[in-house]
């Protein structure tokens, strides 16, 4: 075990350091950790370098608060970025003290307040909720029901402003449009909510006055240069110049004293000084200066005259978005710290408590920390706070994270000797430690503490940090393949060389794909390389960091709907067009675009006009065949979806896109195909809820998933999917951010940053606003925008710089720097610069004049970095190929077949065969499920209505009308007991029976959008805590491998389906090889009831469902358990082995023979169980209103 696997490994962590225990994992604690472990009688703050264990310093200043200073694990309050850190936090620190021995204290830290921020404040907020003002089961939005909140709050706003405003109301909107105008409003309003203010206003702008004297100003300098210039030769400078003098004439001559122009109308009078002799003089000087005055003098004007209008509509926005939060019972992040500073304000009997609650505070990624959190810390602080980060971590300035705040923090500290170090790296090797010391250390300046490396040398000459440096200019001229998708020709080279060298390592057993990540900036990105790694046969898991709308599969399917709710929306029909969904190359959209423009009409008119009536268009015969053949078969289909769209539910809209184009195929086909299906199928149910919930409203749902979308770009992180899987992780930096790999490849380093900045700046009582123009003229910089801006872009290019240092720090075996530059104009370094115009030269510094002078005996060299390390340097030129970029890599052969091979799909990106018109089915398309089948197993009639014709439930006669959406309700009914319960059991540790806190559970139910009161919570961790207890959760915890939630897919009939897909709670393969199912249900049983005869009536299918799933994945043989959580010790059990595969897959045959030959018959046996909330009870069913609400049967009993 190295010292990197044992500070990582959750049974391995540190101890020693001053206290009798024995160091765990074999390893005492440094020297800095255990200073930092053992000081524990006053506030410090820890500077911790990446990489250099500072989990293992919070979890032993836990358990030694705990065993040596005798602190209730209860009066310990440890705050941590996210939910995910904290519970591993939780775990880490019952770990640790189990493996001391002393379980007692381990089971008492589910009383410890572990959690992130938002959650000890609504712990706080509900343990105040009369002096908040609050109700105490308040909901916590979500970032996606936020979203749709504020732009809902916004509409209503600029409504209301619009009608009571006058003209310069009107003129503003216009001159901004609505989503700019939305934008600059929820900016500035979440700005300044994170820095404490609970009612957002802007800053007061007194108004200015006309500028008559730079008017003046300007007339005179006019004068004087006109007069100059008039002796003056001619030429295209001067001439310029002349005609600016002469517009300026015309101008001041149409302004009268007190009226103030645009500044737009200013733009034209500009003159550049210096181009020629005669405008190198004071007077073209003294031009320039008044004109430049006065069209900030008439900006400030005019944004003075705006500024009042933009904070009364900041305020109805605000005041609308309380509404309808107040509406909902419901609370933001932003909610949960301001309504916690609140109750923590002054020096009340509530802080007082609270203050005194907890004897340690511990604090993780404290450079991540906003001013409102710093108060509310600040209220907490008895000199007690321990506060551990890293500044140049501090990557999250867009969620208004303030690395100030640590800085500051630091320095106070430091000045009573409390502001501690560690600098030591346990995870990457010395010689990457000497390479980013060499970069950041001259970088960041004298804060930067160099990193010391705590592990061996690799040993050997080949150096462990390399840079592959590609020149921008002269590929087009280059065959570099043609599978990678559209991009610059120098893209596509830098992709093709980090594959061929990710290749290389794998091949040479220098590392495994999975052992390989490839970070990148922008998402963007991704496509290219992980096409360019799928050529050379390397599979690739992409991970953007922002969650389930950014996955592809779903992003094809919204495009989809969004170009049938509107086919003038470019974007969507581009990316129809390109997806698998219909499958038309790169080549063929630039053959239909071109046509468009010909026509000038939009995309789809043209496309729609083409095939239309069955005449060939003039530009058909460009296409290639496949190309045509594919929107040939695409077009008419989607004209007449669009025409049939209104009579269709929305999940039903985009299951006969799916089965039209054989969607579903090509997914399961690709990596990571039943994981990419799934979200299929949860864009179909989601699909479904908002349907039930805001009705058939095809745009709404559309521009949903846009909000939802947009608000998943901030979430920094995201899981990388299946990490069994042996496949090079491709991902962004703040996705990667808590991890670490073998080799990181930081690449596309040759991209600019986006440095953007709102329309509305503001910062304490100064103002900043870039003034919109009605006649479309750029927007102008007024009042203090110019400044705010460039202080605001400073600190985005710093932090780039320090995202940049995250990337580089995830590495531990080798670090591999990737980009591409210009070699004929070196980038220069500025704001927005990419990050490869310093950090080049930084590694290499003649790097500029290398590449320039590339050539094929320099194309692989060795250089110096830093005094005892070295960089293989690789110059990817056209000149270099063959050294560099090895010609069998340029454009690798049979690249197709092999990213087919790779991927198992269509590596071409074409659709699979299409499926019969799905113009009207009869039956349900896409796959099934054992609750679909067993659905229609009770009642194919039923199941019509709701799966075919998707009809809703229904009331059952004479019950209570459903609480309205948002209304408070409290207590959960069975089905939301039931989503409680099973999310409870993803997180129960069966090896110590270990059941989340009631805070946790709380947090969790929040998560979930449930009411949970604490009757709720208590009940559930009943019901997991004894299940955990059962000889079951034993198998469960001695199992060599468990899997929670383990989605699943097959062909029932392999090769020619229908497929079957779910989830199983509990998925265990047992010490003997032998699998083990196991589905956790909540049913209310009774101690009566035969569990057995209801495990066959009611599971029976799913059970079938579960078997075959198994025994097709491998299994030798395979065990279904039922654990009902109200009898936990009477599991129901049935096994089955590989030779019961062609029993159990001609049942469920049967069953879905009848659902693909539409045999919808009515149940024989109808019953109000069955049918009292089926949506066809009353008019379509054929059986009598009295057999249908006759009791149900009696559930079976257990003869005793």
């Amino acid at each position: 075990m190295t010292m990197m696997d044992a500070l990582f490994d959750v049974d391995a962590l540190h101890g020693g350091g001053g206290g009798d225990d024995p160091p765990p994992g074999g390893r005492e604690l440094t020297r800095a950790q255990a200073a930092a472990v053992g000081d524990r009688t006053r506030s410090l703050l820890l500077s911790a370098n990446a990489g250099s264990g500072k989990t293992s310093v919070l979890v032993e200043r836990f358990v030694r608060a705990v065993r040596e200073d005798g602190i209730d694990p209860a009066r310990i309050l440890a705050i941590t970025f996210t939910d995910k850190a904290a519970g591993e936090l939780r775990e880490r620190l019952r770990a640790r003290l189990r493996e001391l021995g002393d379980r007692e204290a381990a089971r008492a830290t589910e009383g410890a307040f572990v959690s992130t921020i938002h959650g000890f404040c609504a712990r706080l907020l509900r343990a105040h909720a009369v002096a908040a003002g609050l109700d105490p089961a308040f909901a916590v939005l979500d970032e996606g029901r936020a979203t749709r909140l504020r732009e809902r709050a916004f509409a209503e706003a600029l409504r209301g402003f619009l009608a009571a405003g006058d003209g310069p109301a009107l003129d503003l909107a216009a001159a901004y449009g609505p989503d700019r105008l939305r934008a600059a409003i929820v900016a500035v309003h979440e700005a300044l909510r994170s820095e404490g203010h609970e009612r957002p206003r802007l800053p007061a702008v007194a108004p200015r006055p006309a500028p008559d004297p730079e008017r003046e100003a300007l007339h005179a300098a006019h004068a004087a240069l006109a007069a100059e210039l008039a002796g003056a030769g001619d030429g295209r400078s001067v001439d310029a110049a002349r005609g600016a003098l002469e517009r300026c004439a015309h101008l001041l001559e149409d302004i009268e004293a007190g009226t103030v122009p645009w500044p737009g109308r200013l733009e034209a009078l500009r003159i550049v000084c210096g181009n020629a002799a005669a405008l190198q003089t004071d007077a073209c000087r003294v031009y320039v200066e008044a004109h430049d005055a006065y069209e900030r003098a008439c900006a400030d004007h005019h944004a003075a005259r705006a500024a009042p209008l933009l904070g009364a509509l900041l305020e109805r926005y605000g005041e609308a978005y309380a509404a309808a939060k107040r509406a909902r019972g419901a609370l933001d992040f932003d909610d949960l710290e301001l309504g916690a500073r609140a109750l923590l304000a002054g020096e009340g009997a509530v802080r007082r408590a609270w203050a005194e609650r907890f004897a340690l505070i511990m604090v993780d990624e404290f450079q991540d920390t906003n001013r409102r959190q710093l108060a509310l810390l600040e209220a907490l602080d008895r000199d007690n706070v321990f506060c551990v980060g890293d500044e140049f971590q501090s990557i999250y300035g867009f969620r208004h994270a303030d690395v100030e705040i640590f800085r500051r923090r630091r320095a106070e500290l430091a000045e009573r000797g409390a502001a501690l170090e560690l600098a030591e790296s346990f995870r990457a090797r010395p010689e990457i430690v000497t390479a980013l010391n060499a970069v950041f250390g001259e970088r960041f300046g004298e804060a930067f503490v160099p990193l010391a490396a705590a592990r061996e040398p690799a040993g050997g000459d080949e150096p462990r940090v390399e840079l592959l440096i590609t020149d921008q200019r002269g590929w087009e001229d280059v065959d570099l393949g043609d599978t990678l998708p559209p991009g610059q020709a120098w893209r596509h080279a830098e992709a093709r060389l980090v594959a061929q060298r990710v290749r290389e390592l794998v091949d040479a057993g220098e590392a495994q794909a999975g052992d390989v990540a490839i970070l990148v900036r922008a998402t963007a990105a991704m496509p290219a390389f992980e096409r360019a790694l799928a050529d050379v046969g390397l599979a690739a898991l992409a991970s953007a960091g922002r969650g389930f709308w950014s996955r592809q599969e779903v992003v094809d399917l919204v495009s989809y709907l969004a170009a049938l709710a509107n086919p003038l929306d470019e974007r969507a029909v581009v990316g129809v067009l390109a997806s698998p969904l219909t499958g038309v190359s790169a080549d063929g959209l630039a053959v239909a675009a071109a046509a468009a423009r010909d026509a000038g009409r939009d995309l789809w008119w043209t496309l729609e006009a083409a095939f239309a009536a069955g005449d060939e268009a003039p530009w058909l015969p460009a296409l290639e065949p496949a190309d045509a053949a594919a929107l040939a078969a695409f077009c008419p289909r989607f004209a007449a979806e669009r025409r049939r769209a209104p009579r269709f539910a929305l999940d039903d809209l985009l299951e006969r896109a799916i089965a039209a184009a054989g969607y579903d195929a090509h997914v399961l086909g690709l990596l990571g195909g039943v994981r990419r299906m799934a979200n299929v199928d949860k864009l179909l149910r989601l699909a479904r809820e908002f349907e039930a919930a805001e009705g058939r409203d095809l745009r709404a749902f559309v521009d949903h998933a846009a909000a939802l979308e947009q608000a998943q770009r901030r979430e920094p992180e995201a899981p990388v999917d299946d990490p069994d899987a042996d496949a090079v992780r491709l991902m962004t930096i703040h996705a990667a951010k808590g991890l670490e790999f073998d080799v990181v490849v930081a690449a596309d380093l040759g991209r600019r940053a986006n440095l953007q900045t709102p329309d509305l700046l503001v910062d304490g009582d100064r103002l900043g606003l870039r003034l919109a123009l009605l006649d479309g003229r750029s927007a102008t910089p007024a009042l203090a925008y110019a400044e705010l801006r460039d202080r605001h872009q400073l600190a985005q290019s710093q932090e780039e710089e320090r995202v940049l240092y995250v990337a580089l720090t995830r590495a531990r075996e080798r670090l591999i720097v990737s980009g591409a530059a210009d070699s004929a104009r070196w980038p220069r370094e500025g704001p927005g610069s990419a990050p490869l115009a310093w950090l080049g030269p930084a590694l290499a510094p003649d790097l500029p004049d290398r590449l320039g002078a590339a050539a094929p005996d320099t194309a692989v060299a060795v250089v110096p970095v830093g005094e005892t390390s070295s960089l293989r340097l690789v110059l990817n030129a056209p000149a270099t190929v063959g050294h560099a970029l090895r010609e069998e890599f340029l454009a690798p052969a049979d690249a197709d077949a092999t990213a087919a091979a790779v991927t198992g799909g269509d590596a071409a990106g074409r659709p699979l065969p299409a499926a019969p018109d799905a113009a009207a089915p009869a039956s349900p398309s896409g796959p099934l499920s054992s609750t679909s089948l067993t659905a229609y197993f009770r009642c194919g009639y039923r199941f019509y209505a709701q799966r075919v014709l998707g009809l809703p439930d229904v009331p059952p006669p004479g019950a209570a009308v459903a609480p309205a959406p948002g209304e408070r309700r409290d207590r959960l009914d069975a089905r939301e007991r039931g989503v409680l319960t099973h999310a409870l059991i993803e997180e129960v540790d069966f090896a110590h029976a270990g059941v989340p806190p009631a805070e946790r559970v709380a947090a969790i139910a929040a998560r979930l959008g449930l009411p949970a009161g604490a009757t709720d919570v208590d009940r559930a961790r009943e019901l997991v805590a004894a299940f955990a207890a059962t000889p079951l959760a034993a198998r469960l915890a001695a199992a060599r491998h468990l899997r929670r939630e383990h989605e699943f897919a097959f062909e029932l009939e392999p090769g020619a389906g229908p497929l079957l897909n779910g989830a199983l709670d509990l998925l265990a393969i047992e010490p003997d090889g032998g699998w083990l199912v196991v589905d956790a249900k909540t049913d209310a049983v009774s101690e009566a009831q035969d569990l057995p005869a209801l495990v066959t009536d009611a599971y029976g299918i799913q059970r079938d469902v579960y078997a075959l799933a198994a025994l097709r994945a491998g299994a030798p043989r395979v065990e279904v358990v039922y654990a009902f959580l109200a009898r936990p010790s009477e599991p129901v059990a049935a096994r089955f082995g590989a030779d019961q595969q062609g029993a159990l897959a001609a049942r469920l045959a049967s069953l879905a023979a009848g659902i693909a030959r539409a045999d919808f018959a009515p149940t024989a046996n109808p019953h109000a169980g069955l049918c009292a909330t089926c949506p066809a009870r009353e008019r379509l069913c054929p059986h009598p209103r009295e057999l249908k609400l006759r009791p149900a049967p009696r559930p079976p009993t257990a003869s005793r």
